[in-house]
């Protein structure tokens, strides 16, 4: 079953930081994925292990710069 997730990014840039490596893993013709760049926040569309994979590589990446 596909559920949709709401993952606000606070360090990064959406779009051009997380956004590619999201894509990636997505499911082939089910996944989605897309960026609210006024809140700078992902929605993404896809299977539980999938979501659970892209929120571990937003959480890697999206880190303060020191």
């Amino acid at each position: 079953p596909l559920i949709t997730e709401y993952i606000p990014i606070n360090y990064s840039d959406a779009e051009a930081d997380i956004k590619p490596h999201i894509e990636k893993i997505l499911t082939a013709d089910r996944g989605k994925i897309s960026v609210n760049t006024r809140t700078n926040m992902i929605i993404i569309t896809d299977v539980r292990e999938v979501i659970d994979q892209a929120k571990e590589i937003i959480f890697r990446l999206d880190k303060v710069t020191p």
